[in-house]
């Protein structure tokens, strides 16, 4: 027997002696710590063969997180704890434990992941606090929101779906975009819009006749959000734009169409698309002429208009008077 345990072996006589020897060489053991990304892990300490270590009372810390006890792996359970004893006849080299406690978290994709208040969902990002077993007689720990994506918030969540980082594997929430020609016609096709991601929109514009697309707004009448054609949507909600519409309208001037003074002479107007125009009844004055109309071209080749005439074209144009001279024995017509 060895040290009163069964063993087989032979021993050299004159390394025998009938009284334990005190110049045997002591065996040690090396006992490390490592905070396993905290701070402050205690400084080493030796085993003596055959005596019992108490481990430092030293504690290392991590922002955020409760220091569990020491391991013998970096994810191993807790063996030890801080001043506990340690009886192994072997070096070794004891990992800090961590639970989380508070600090910026994100929501996984694990369910459940609301324990009460504010529905969560997968991808928030929470700040956190008080994590805690749900009861004495329920270990599942639950911890304390105070906000949800920066916004302030009241709710507990489970604490294991948390995660340190934004997960990848949440499920991608989306929503349509419809446009709405409002009137017009050849609306665009529906968006899909990610959550999260900026949607460009699209740069297709609809056609209304005699009315110029401007832009699109989330209200039929005009009186919501405005949006540009190809502009940026980023808000995280399905929404219909109605296209935002411009009627429109051209210039009818009026030119003396001579370098000699003309009095009474009619200002300028403002004729609407697809609308019947009253022209002028002004009659303009100009010594020794007789005034005959207006027409289109300042020769008279175009189209004649009188005063008060319809216009309906829809276009811009510029009215030339057309004059005739006056001699004594005339006499200037009616219009």
């Amino acid at each position: 027997s060895i040290n009163g345990v069964a063993a087989t072996a032979r021993v050299y006589r004159n390394a025998l002696s009938v009284n334990n020897p005190t110049n045997c060489p002591v065996v040690t053991y090396q006992i490390t710590y490592n905070a396993n990304g905290g701070s402050g892990a205690p400084s080493s300490q030796t085993k003596t063969h055959g005596v019992a270590l108490t481990l430092s009372s030293t504690k290392p810390t991590k922002s955020g997180y409760n220091f569990d006890g020491w391991a013998t792996s970096s994810s191993g359970a807790v063996a030890y704890q801080a001043g506990g004893s340690y009886t192994s006849n072997s070096s070794v080299t004891l990992y800090a434990i961590w639970s989380f406690s508070s600090g910026t978290r994100y929501v996984s994709a694990a369910e459940p992941k609301t324990y009460s208040g504010t529905t969560l969902k997968c991808g928030d990002k929470v700040v956190v606090s008080d994590c805690k077993p749900i009861s004495s007689s329920n270990s599942t720990e639950t911890c304390a929101v105070s906000s949800i994506n920066g916004v302030a918030a009241t709710a507990r969540v489970y604490r294991n779906a948390l995660s340190v980082n934004n997960p990848t594997n949440c499920p991608v929430a989306t929503y349509k975009i419809t446009y709405n020609a409002n009137g017009g016609s050849g609306a665009p096709s529906s968006q899909t819009k990610t959550h999260g991601v900026t949607l460009t929109l699209t740069s297709n514009k609809p056609t209304r006749s005699c009315y110029t697309f401007r832009r699109w707004n989330t209200n039929s009448s005009g009186t919501g959000t405005n949006y540009s054609s190809g502009g940026s949507y980023t808000a995280n909600s399905a929404a219909t734009l109605y296209a935002k519409w411009t009627v429109k309208t051209y210039t009818v001037s009026y030119n003396k169409n001579t370098t000699e003074t003309v009095t009474n002479m009619p200002s300028s107007q403002t004729k609407t698309c697809g609308k019947t125009l009253t022209l002028k009844a002004t009659l303009p004055a100009r010594t020794g002429y007789c005034f005959l109309g207006w027409n289109t071209k300042a020769n008279g080749t175009g189209t004649n208009y009188a005063r008060s005439a319809s216009y309906t074209a829809n276009s811009a144009v510029t009215l030339y008077a057309r004059w005739q001279l006056n001699r004594p024995i005339d006499i200037c017509p009616a219009s």
